[in-house]
């Protein structure tokens, strides 16, 4: 990619969180300026690359910490936007994230002052399921704001 003039790029690593460390280290190796996500999903997904959602969010912040002390971060507790290497939350997709994955995952966004990536689907079929699950999402949301009030 550098070869081609691509000098910084956002990727999506798995959902392993070793994937995601190779894949910031291999891009620093380089000297490629990279957004790297370590993919989240708790549900709709095969078996065997469902994580628990506690695993998720875990995983996710363990990454971002690592990212940090590893390419920067300032003195003050902020992150650097300069960094070459900066750990982004990536919720595979709606429909395999749960509400409290999603929901997880904006308050570690707001936490480490982090980017957000995801697609939004692949298909007429997925667009349609997300549009359900989100639905479900904005409902659960609202009722929990309007109770706090």
């Amino acid at each position: 990619m550098l070869r081609n003039a691509t000098t910084t790029a956002v990727y999506y690593a798995s959902n392993h969180l070793s994937s995601a460390k190779i894949l910031a280290e291999t891009a620093a190796a380089y000297g490629q300026r990279a957004y790297v996500g370590k993919t989240c999903s708790d549900q709709l997904v095969p078996d065997y690359y469902v994580e628990t959602t506690e695993q998720s969010v875990a995983e996710t912040e363990e990454f971002l910490q690592w990212v940090k002390g590893k390419w920067g971060g300032n003195t003050d507790g902020r992150d650097s936007r300069e960094a070459l290497i900066k750990a982004v939350i990536t919720p595979r997709f709606v429909p395999t994230c749960s509400w409290v994955l999603l929901k997880e995952l904006g308050r570690l966004a707001k936490e480490y002052d982090a980017f957000v990536q995801t697609h939004a689907a692949e298909s007429v079929d997925e667009v349609m399921l997300g549009m359900i699950l989100l639905r479900g999402f904005w409902f659960m949301t609202n009722e929990a704001n309007s109770m706090e009030k």
